[in-house]
């Protein structure tokens, strides 16, 4: 398998991006991006739960939110054959990553489900789930949990 091309200046292009970002809010300039809802809490250091993800990526949310809700005793059956690993793809190539140490002999079930859908979805909200959107409006619109839009820098104009 031949891995994809990459180009070689690509991490000082989102470095000098960053930097630019960080010099627009330190000098409060409006910039002509928005910045998804996930990244953002990211960026401030916000733990992202569940309920964050519900619009970015309604597939892990659903999967994650099931297996919350499903009853003790099916969990318990080793039904879902589930342990603390999971799958990432990385320029073409998986690679299987435990969520825990000895994840991959640690069987999930109804005691320790929680502490997997939470380490499950930490390790899938990275860079790559993060979407820069362009907006004409300027305005930045936290549209996940209730709250949270007072912490993000908004535009004046209404």
């Amino acid at each position: 398998m031949q891995l994809p091309k990459v180009d070689p200046l690509h991490l000082k292009y989102f470095k000098f991006s960053g930097r630019m970002m960080a010099l627009a809010v330190m000098h409060k300039v409006q910039v002509g991006i928005v910045l998804d809802c996930l990244f953002v809490l990211q960026l401030t250091g916000i733990q992202v739960i569940l309920e964050d993800i519900r619009d970015a990526d309604p597939f892990l949310y659903s999967s994650c939110r099931q297996i919350l809700e499903m009853d003790a005793e099916f969990i318990d059956s080793d039904a879902l054959g589930l342990t603390f690993v999971t799958e990432i793809e990385e320029l073409g190539l998986r690679k299987v990553i435990e969520l825990y140490p000895q994840g991959k002999s640690t069987v999930v079930n109804s005691k320790n489900r929680s502490t997997y859908t939470g380490r499950h979805l930490l390790s899938t909200m990275g860079i790559r789930k993060m979407i820069l959107k362009l907006s004409g409006s300027g305005r930045y619109s936290a549209k996940c949990r209730p709250n949270r839009g007072r912490l993000f820098y908004s535009s004046g104009h209404r």
